[in-house]
C-alpha cells in the first residue's frame, strides 16, 4: 500500500557532518532522544553501543534524532551519528549544512520489506511432514517517485554528486503527523513534447529508515 501527497521539498546535506558520540538516556519503552542544539538538526545514525560494545540487538536512529533500540531499556547508551543542521535561507547550504534545492509534487511512496524462510523442519520436535514453515521479516525499504516542481541553480550540481539528500513529503492535512521525512538518492528523466511545458519525473531510492516528521 503506498501513501500519496501533493507537495513536498528536496535538501542537500554539504560537506562533512558533524560526526559524533551522544549519550542518550532510555525510558522503559527504549525510547530516548539526542540533545543537540541547533537549527533543525537531521541525523543519520551510525552505530549505538553500551559500555563500549557494539549494540546486536535492532536499533534506529530518525533524522529528527530520536533513538529507538529493541530489547534495552531504562539504561544510559551511546549513539554515533553523522549530524548535519538546516541552512538558515533557501541557498547553498554551507558546509555541515543542509538545505532546500527543489520542490516536489504528486508524490507517492511505498516501503516494503523482504521475508527469509527460517525453516528448519525441527521446530517442536515434529517431524517434517508435520511442520509449517517458518519466516521471519528483515531488510526493509522505501522508494517515492514524484514530479519536480521548482530547482534552484544548484539543484544540477548536487543531483550530480554523492551528497546525501533529506526529502519532506507533505500530508494533505492539518494535524500531526504532517509529513515523512528521510534521507536517499534520486534519478531524474525529462520529458519536453513539442509545444509543451517540460516534465520532470524523479524517482528516489531511500537509503535510511522513513519517519514522520513536523
Amino acid at each position: 500500500m503506498a501513501l500519496h501527497g501533493k507537495s513536498g521539498n528536496i535538501y542537500a546535506c554539504v560537506g562533512n557532518p558533524v560526526t559524533a558520540w551522544y549519550v542518550v538516556n532510555l525510558n522503559g519503552a527504549g525510547f530516548g532522544t539526542i540533545g543537540v542544539a541547533g537549527i533543525r538538526p537531521r541525523h543519520m545514525g551510525l552505530d549505538v553501543r553500551s559500555g563500549g560494545v557494539s549494540i546486536p540487538e535492532r536499533w534506529w536512529v530518525t533524522p529528527q534524532g530520536d533513538v529507538y533500540c529493541l530489547e534495552r531499556a531504562l539504561g544510559a547508551i551511546d549513539v554515533q551519528t553523522n549530524m548535519w543542521v538546516e541552512a538558515p535561507i533557501i541557498a547553498a547550504p554551507a558546509a555541515g549544512q543542509y538545505g532546500e534545492i527543489g520542490g516536489l509534487y504528486n508524490w507517492s511512496l511505498e516501503s516494503v520489506g523482504e521475508v527469509s524462510e527460517i525453516t528448519d523442519f525441527t521446530h517442536m520436535g515434529l517431524v517434517a511432514s508435520d511442520s509449517w514453515k517458518r519466516f521471519l521479516a528483515t531488510n526493509k525499504t522505501w522508494t517515492a517517485t514524484a514530479e519536480s516542481y521548482w530547482t534552484n541553480e544548484n539543484w544540477w550540481d548536487y543531483a550530480i554528486t554523492k551528497v546525501a539528500r533529506f526529502f519532506r513529503f507533505y500530508f494533505d492535512k492539518l494535524t500531526l503527523p504532517r509529513s515523512l521525512e528521510g534521507f536517499g538518492f534520486t534519478s531524474i528523466s525529462g520529458n519536453q513534447p513539442t509545444g509543451e511545458l517540460i516534465t520532470e519525473a524523479i524517482n528516489i531510492q531511500g537509503t535510511d529508515l522513513i519517519t514522520y516528521g513536523s
